[in-house]
């Protein structure tokens, strides 16, 4: 059936108008408007090409201030969180090739005249055949705040997304594309966020190009100053004691663990969800899981903790599993169902312990393979990503003493 009002399949006028009064009577200063067919055609994609034609962005009018912060601020805060950035960015393109389009009503049900996320995953394949994003999702993909919410991308708008400040900068942007700025203001905006994820994917390509040569030895208390390093980077480092945990296993597994197969490592660009057993796993021949490894950064390993983990493990008889935090006070134990929990330095470097019985210079091993896996993690803070290298680097080029 076609909407008489909307022209769109799949509900009549009745319902339309129930869409329509539900989003108005949200708690928003947003006109919602009837549907209206756009092609977009490969225009989407024309724009976004040319706003990555340009090297420089001329900053003053993003100095300029909205709500009393300044554009600039807002749009260095939204680029902290890859789901916020590719929200703005698929507004922007959206908004350029739409006018009449409010972007704040993301979906067609809520009096949209098109669907965000779908602009999104289009706007971010172009992007990631680039090589400026290491995957193509859409911002739905990337968090679940985003994920099955129809409210309006407006000053109501609520949502867990990190860091905490990416969320209102986005919603400002959002505010400032669909009141007030102009189509120049909007390139200038979509050209410093291109511009942000061309200089990062440079700084990364530096960062995997390096080359260390190292031939001297390392000892445990080397890996152990280093990992103590790494866990004081700051904000953006949660992943790295996942790299460290899985680089462990890995180099170990053909010693300790020959019959099993580390599964890759996961990019964490969706929700969990039941898909795994934990951030590290190991799987027999048949596929089962044989070792189940849950991390935290710098988080006290609670009773909740406990209990998602062995929901997640509920049912599924996984020989080894661990709960592991960076938080340096971790009381080593073991909870219901042998759920051994302790410390990510303990575990790694107890377990390189044993392995030297098998491999002499397994500690060298772990810091080569820790770097590189470092390096080439494609959904890692950059500025992490340069300072874990700087870190490593520094200690394998070092002399021996």
């Amino acid at each position: 059936m076609t909407c008489s009002i909307c022209k769109q399949e799949g509900h009549n006028k009745r319902s339309c108008k129930n869409i329509t009064i539900l989003a108005s009577e949200a708690k928003t200063d947003i006109k919602v408007r009837s549907p209206v067919k756009v092609e977009m055609t490969d225009n989407y994609s024309s724009i976004l090409k040319k706003a990555l034609d340009f090297d420089i962005v001329d900053a003053n009018p993003l100095e300029e201030r909205f709500r009393d912060v300044r554009i600039k601020d807002n749009l260095d805060r939204l680029n902290k969180s890859r789901a916020t950035q590719a929200v703005a960015i698929a507004s922007l393109v959206a908004k350029l090739v739409v006018p009449d389009w409010d972007t704040r009503l993301h979906e067609v049900q809520i009096g949209g005249t098109h669907n965000l996320r779908s602009i999104s995953g289009k706007v971010n394949a172009v992007l990631y055949s680039l090589g400026l994003l290491p995957a193509s999702t859409d911002y739905a993909c990337l968090t679940p705040a985003f994920k099955g919410n129809s409210a309006p991308f407006n000053k109501e708008f609520t949502g867990s997304i990190k860091p905490r400040e990416s969320l209102p900068a986005l919603l400002s942007i959002l505010e400032l594309i669909n009141t007030t700025a102009s189509p120049e203001l909007l390139t200038n905006m979509l050209q410093y966020i291109l511009l942000y994820l061309k200089d990062k994917k440079k700084r990364d390509d530096t960062v995997k190009e390096s080359v260390v040569v190292s031939s001297r030895d390392f000892s445990i208390t080397d890996i152990i100053n280093t990992l103590i390093k790494l866990h004081a980077l700051g904000d953006g480092s949660s992943k790295l004691p996942v790299i460290v945990v899985f680089t462990t296993v890995s180099i170990i597994q053909p010693y300790l663990w020959p019959t099993l197969s580390i599964v890759p490592l996961k990019e964490h660009t969706e929700a969990d969800k039941d898909r795994s057993c934990g951030d590290v796993e190991a799987v027999d021949s048949l596929n089962k899981p044989m070792i189940a490894i849950e991390i935290k950064h710098n988080l006290p390993i609670t009773d909740s903790v406990i209990q998602t983990f062995d929901e997640k493990i509920s049912g599924k008889d996984i020989p080894l599993t661990f709960i592991l935090s960076t938080k340096r006070d971790t009381v080593n134990k073991f909870v219901k169902d042998d759920i051994n929990i302790d410390t990510v330095n303990r575990f790694v470097t107890g377990h390189l312990q044993h392995t030297l019985f098998h491999k002499k210079n397994i500690c060298s091993i772990f810091l080569h393979e820790l770097r590189k896996n470092i390096v080439n993690h494609p959904n890692l803070n950059i500025t992490i990503k340069e300072s874990a290298n700087e870190i490593l680097t520094s200690l394998l080029a070092s002399p021996s003493l």
